[in-house]
């Protein structure tokens, strides 16, 4: 069963590889954005 799920995970690696880093990317920026938003309280008015 683990051969199977290894075997699996090589096949949809190399096809999910870019989605998994853009949702990465993506999510490194929306942290960035809080970030700044935690830094500067007072410009932003919730």
């Amino acid at each position: 069963l683990a051969a199977l799920e290894r075997q699996v995970f090589d096949f949809l690696g190399y096809q999910w590889a870019p989605i998994l880093a853009n949702f990465l990317h993506i999510i490194i920026v929306i942290l960035g954005l809080f970030g700044t938003i935690q830094y500067r309280p007072r410009y932003i008015v919730v």
